[in-house]
Order: structure tokens, then sequence, then C-alpha cells
């Protein structure tokens, strides 16, 4: 048998430079842990809030502020208001009922924008608000295709946008419903004077 001599220069690690290294692997795994249990606990339901999912919560939420965001851009950019293509004076309209019509022109090409928003049913009865925006030009000629987009899912009938001629404030009224979890918000945006 042969004995394996030491050289002076030959070390291994020692008792602290290991217990060093072990207390930097547990908190290096405590941080990966903590991550780990935030994301899986955004599935569980929050407590004293809600029994639905926060992701129920959040995305129902957030379909009520993307409605809320471009009707109320929409009508503070708009000229005219319309439902289902006629002058009304004082209109009420619920989701499933037509369309509303928005338009303003631009000063400096003159060219007009015409957005209408309207609503589709999805396969679970719910309903969809869509926004359609089309170009025109000078003449009245459209520029380009027209541009459809999904602004908001799982919207009741109940939902409502209501016009005020006279002080010309449109007032839509709008809420959402997902698994448990049911929102509603009330968004009133003055026009500008046209």
């Amino acid at each position: 048998m042969r004995c394996r001599m030491k050289h002076k220069n030959e070390r291994g690690f020692t008792l602290i430079e290991l217990v060093v290294a072990l207390a930097l692997s547990t908190i290096i795994m405590g941080i990966a842990a903590g991550l780990i249990v935030r994301v899986v606990g955004l599935t569980q339901a929050v407590p004293g809030i809600s029994s639905a999912p926060v992701d129920d919560r959040a995305l129902v939420v957030r379909q009520l502020q993307n409605a809320g965001f471009w009707v109320t851009s929409d009508v503070l950019k708009s000229q005219s208001v319309k439902c289902n293509d006629t002058i009304i004076n004082d209109f009420t309209w619920y989701i499933g009922s037509g369309n509303i019509t928005l338009r303003w022109m631009d000063w400096s090409s003159g060219n007009t924008t015409r957005v209408a928003y309207n609503t589709s049913t999805d396969a679970a009865g719910l309903n969809e608000l869509w926004r359609y925006e089309q170009l025109y030009d000078t003449g009245n000629n459209p520029v380009g295709n027209e541009m459809a987009s999904r602004i908001a899912q799982y919207l009741e009938s109940s939902s409502s946008c209501q016009w005020n001629s006279t002080a010309k404030v449109l007032t839509l009224n709008v809420t959402a419903c997902l698994g448990g979890e049911r929102q509603n918000r009330i968004y009133t945006v003055k026009a500008r004077p046209f």
C-alpha cells in the first residue's frame, strides 16, 4: 500500500469556508422559494376580499379599465356622437343593441376619424366590446383598412352607455363578470364643445 504524502501547498476547504458556502446557498434557496410561493399564491383566493382567484379579479378589473379608457379617450376627441348611426338628442345604449359612433376631424390634415363601438357575444354568453376605427380623407373616402380591436370581454348585458346632449356628457356604466368575480365601474366624461 502506498501512502500519499501531503505537500505544504495542497489544502482542502476549511470548516469556516464550508459554513459560509452553506449559508450563502441557504439564502439563495430562501429567495427562490419565496418567489415560487408568490407566483403560486397569485392563483389562491384573497381572504376577506373575494372568493374568486386573484387572476379573475384582476382580469375583470382590467377589462373595465380598458373599456373606460378607450370610450373616455374617444369621447374627449369626438365632434359628433350617434347611436345606431342616427343623431339622437339623448339616448341610452345597452350592450347588444346596435352601436355608438363617434367622429372627429384632424384640423391639420382635414381627415376625419370614425370610431364605432359594437358588441358581440362569446361562447359563454358574455359580451365583448369592440372598437372599429376608420380614417376618411377630405372627400369622405376610406383611407386604409378599418382597424378592429376587442377592448373588453366578460361584460354583462346590463352594461349601458347614456348620452345627454344638453350637457354633452356620456356616462358608461359597465359590469364585467368572470368566474365568481363581478365588478362594476361608472365612467362619466364631458365631451368637448362641438
